[in-house]
């Protein structure tokens, strides 16, 4: 058996995306018969808890290296710095038999350790704007040094690739595209949608938000949707999900908070903040569409399972969402508040006039035979690396 560390740091609810995705990567593995692969996970000392909550059968391994502002976190920093080279962590990987570093930058060019990059999106080369001096050197620092120095990069979607093509064309001999899928949805552990709506005071169809409030994935053109309809006296019900900071725009939530006040439709836009999973995917079930109106991203996890439970999702019409092409889509530019506001409309007037839709039979088999994909193709890409 193959054993491929992963390096999992997240510490707060800021990075469910990136924790969800390690949980549908490791599990999927898992579950493949005869796998070659063994993956293990290396974190600090001190990392949270509920942040390795259903990493079931899989080896912890805990270190002060990952530990921020620990003296051995520090020497490992400033030796790698002057030998351009980390050694702690080598040392570590070695003596834990691990034969591939995945998901995770470059550990140094001297280094006979096999490593796979990850790099989900290149939103920076898109909406400068959004990030700071610093955030974009150190974003394109990285993504050079990446691209150079492992010995393959896995890119979530094809639009990413070409992206690096462009952008790293000597390297693109490296690169391998690994689009992730949503496939660990219990439908049997979902509570009574009765109790939803109790808890949650749901008294009206509604229509799914399930973003986090970072800037780019654009919740303001729905406030912009929802005050066209308002001066047309048409009521909508939105309700929003996910964290609330943008650690580059901290501010971000307090504009929309008073962009809602300012147009008046505080009755039109509920938030109910980050909650239990299967309780989100309750309200997606029971949801008019889900929208996804953001300006950019990697491989976006809402429109997976919006997918796999063929529901019908308002989308942003950028490339990766075309790309990921659900079966219920319609398509908005992220900027056209009108054309939203008109799909608000015909989705609701189509909503009330059916019967209520029935999620297929295969909906089960269909999410173990993408996750046995998902799995494949990654450990294809590991075995692949290994030989390089």
């Amino acid at each position: 058996m193959i054993k491929v560390g992963f390096i999992i740091k997240f510490r707060d609810i800021d990075h469910l995306g990136g924790i969800n995705y390690y949980k549908n990567l490791i599990l999927a593995i898992h579950s493949l018969p005869e796998r070659k692969i063994d993956p293990v996970i290396f974190t600090g000392q001190y990392s949270d808890r509920k942040t390795l909550d259903g990493f079931t059968n899989v080896q912890i391994i805990r270190s002060h290296i990952f530990n921020l502002y620990h003296p051995l976190s520090l020497i490992r920093y400033l030796i790698r710095k002057l030998l351009r080279r980390d050694i702690f962590l080598e040392h570590l990987l070695k003596k834990n038999g691990i034969s591939l570093l995945s998901h995770y930058g470059p550990i140094g060019s001297k280094s006979n350790i096999p490593t796979i990059g990850w790099i989900p999106d290149f939103q920076h080369k898109y909406l400068p704007d959004l990030f700071s001096k610093k955030d974009l050197h150190n974003r394109e620092h990285y993504f050079q040094l990446a691209c150079r120095d492992c010995t393959s990069i896995i890119f979530s979607s094809n639009s990413a690739n070409k992206d690096a093509e462009k952008y790293y064309p000597e390297y693109s001999h490296k690169f391998r595209v690994l689009p992730f899928v949503t496939w660990n949805i219990n439908l049997q552990d979902l509570p009574d949608f009765g109790e939803i709506k109790d808890k949650y005071n749901i008294d009206k169809p509604y229509f799914l938000v399930p973003n986090q409030f970072w800037v780019h994935k654009n919740h303001q053109i729905i406030l912009e949707a929802l005050k066209i309809l308002k001066n047309k006296r048409y009521t909508i019900s939105i309700i929003a999900t996910g964290s609330t900071h943008d650690y580059r725009n901290p501010k971000y939530f307090s504009h929309l908070q008073a962009k809602i006040q300012d147009y008046h439709i505080s009755q039109s836009f509920k938030f109910l903040g980050v909650i239990p999973y299967n309780h989100l995917i309750q309200l997606m079930r029971n949801s008019v569409a889900i929208i996804n109106p953001s300006y950019f991203e990697g491989w976006s996890t809402t429109v997976e399972e919006a997918k796999i439970l063929r529901l019908n999702i308002l989308l942003s019409d950028i490339p990766v969402h075309r790309e990921q092409n659900p079966e219920k889509g319609r398509y908005f530019h992220p900027d056209d508040a009108q054309r939203l506001a008109d799909l608000l409309c015909t989705s609701l007037a189509e909503y009330q006039s059916e019967t209520r839709r029935e999620e297929p039979d295969n909906t089960i088999n269909n999410m173990e035979k993408q996750k046995r994909e998902f799995a494949r193709n990654y450990e294809n890409i590991v075995l692949s690396t290994i030989t390089q």
